[in-house]
């Protein structure tokens, strides 16, 4: 009898000091393998529309036993102010005791207001949560981590209807069917993505993501990224990359299915369809690099590739529209176009190559006003600055007698050449 009335008593002051105080955003959930560090990602005050440092996270395995790492993901609500930054090459992953995985995120905030967010770190166990601010009010502005509504979802006399649990999920697949085309059989790997999102109002449970094939087909065809677990209410989607290799494949069309397993009441199975058709060797099957955003250029001996970009922390994306591998790395600077003004520098964050339909994304430091050529691993250059690209104001003249040129760092049109 003492035992259990001590026990008791000890209930009741644990579920008074839920209560008396408000939640707050903490790392994990205490029963997570994995920890990180830092452990909380405090940004502080960046100008909005603007980007902050990237900042790195060590996620370390602290328990006995390997952990799969089924996916990495911001969960911010959906409003695009946290970013991932440098995450695995692929998922999953399997972490061994002791062993340690870096990842970065930035924080680039929309509009004038302060943010929450976390990265939330799925594995085949529980999911890390490390908790992300920052905020773009003012020069002096402050990160509140605490919850500001004071509810507590581990209170025993919570009666909170927005609690996942009192809810229903509602899964949503997109794309519902992936179609490759016409893959030659010599060309590189291609991959597509798909977007496995919550709906509901309720945690969705999802029990498995396999990957089959009636014909047999399926070594050709591979999906990671994720292999089931939980997606709260209201929370980030996760992504499934598939691949496709026709390497060895024989010519002719090919098929495979992704099955998701899930809770949904309405849903409960979804299979997607993949489908291809392997024609016979390209010849050269070239990479194409396209950037976002860019304008080409016409200057006295050349044409480039010219996108503006902004002073200070500044990211330019890139993406391979062809039919082979587009070797990224390393990625050099060619020289500064105007020596007077601070230099414009690439910080990182480019994947090592990409395959065809794939993008990434390279960051700059951005100095004052200038330009700079980049020159990528594939022989492929383009040019950056912080000046808006020319229009030929002699456009209605012989357009082969007036060419653009570079001129004190900026464009200008030359006299006759």
């Amino acid at each position: 009898m003492v035992r259990i009335t001590t026990f008791i008593s000890l209930a009741l002051l644990f579920v008074t000091g839920l209560t008396a105080c408000p939640q707050q955003i903490v790392p994990g959930d205490g029963n997570s393998a994995l920890s990180s560090n830092p452990e909380v990602v405090d940004f502080g005050y960046v100008t909005a529309l603007q980007f902050s440092e990237e900042v790195t996270v060590d996620i370390v395995n602290d328990g006995g036993t390997s952990v799969e790492i089924q996916a990495i993901r911001i969960n911010d609500g959906d409003l695009g102010a946290f970013n991932l930054q440098m995450v695995p090459a692929q998922l999953p992953l399997i972490l061994s005791p002791g062993g340690m995985e870096t990842i970065s995120v930035y924080f680039a905030p929309p509009s004038s207001d302060v943010y929450l967010g976390s990265v939330e770190v799925v594995t085949d166990v529980d999911t890390l949560d490390i908790p992300l601010g920052g905020c773009s009010t003012s020069s002096d502005c402050v990160v509140d981590f605490e919850d500001p509504s004071g509810d507590d979802d581990d209170a025993a006399d919570d009666d909170d209807d927005d609690d996942d649990t009192n809810g229903t999920p509602d899964i949503n697949v997109d794309p519902g069917s992936i179609n490759f085309g016409d893959v030659p059989a010599n060309q590189a790997a291609i991959g597509d993505v798909i977007v496995v999102s919550n709906l509901g109002d309720g945690a969705l449970d999802i029990d498995s993501v396999t990957l089959s094939s009636s014909t047999g087909h399926e070594a050709y065809f591979s999906v990671a990224g994720f292999s089931g677990g939980t997606l709260p209410a209201g929370g980030a989607p996760i992504n499934l990359n598939v691949t496709f290799d026709p390497y060895g494949a024989p010519e002719g069309p090919m098929s495979a299915e992704i099955t998701i397993l899930s809770d949904d009441p309405d849903e409960g199975e979804i299979v997607v369809p993949l489908n291809v058709n392997v024609t016979e060797d390209c010849v050269g099957c070239p990479p194409i690099l396209e950037v976002t955003g860019a304008v080409d250029v016409d200057l006295l001996l050349a044409q480039i590739t010219y996108v503006q970009v902004s002073t200070g922390t500044g990211s330019v994306t890139i993406s391979n529209v062809g039919t082979g591998a587009l070797q990224v790395d390393p990625v050099t600077e060619g020289g500064q176009l105007c020596a007077d003004y601070g230099p414009i520098s690439y910080t990182g964050g480019a994947a090592s190559s990409l395959s065809p339909g794939e993008s990434t994304t390279l960051n700059f430091s951005v100095g004052q006003a200038g330009l700079e050529v980049i020159n990528l691993g594939s022989g492929d250059s383009f040019t950056i600055g912080t000046f808006p690209p020319p229009t030929d104001p002699l456009a209605v003249f012989d357009s082969e007698m007036f060419t653009w040129g570079i001129d004190n760092c900026g464009f200008s049109v030359p006299s006759f050449p």
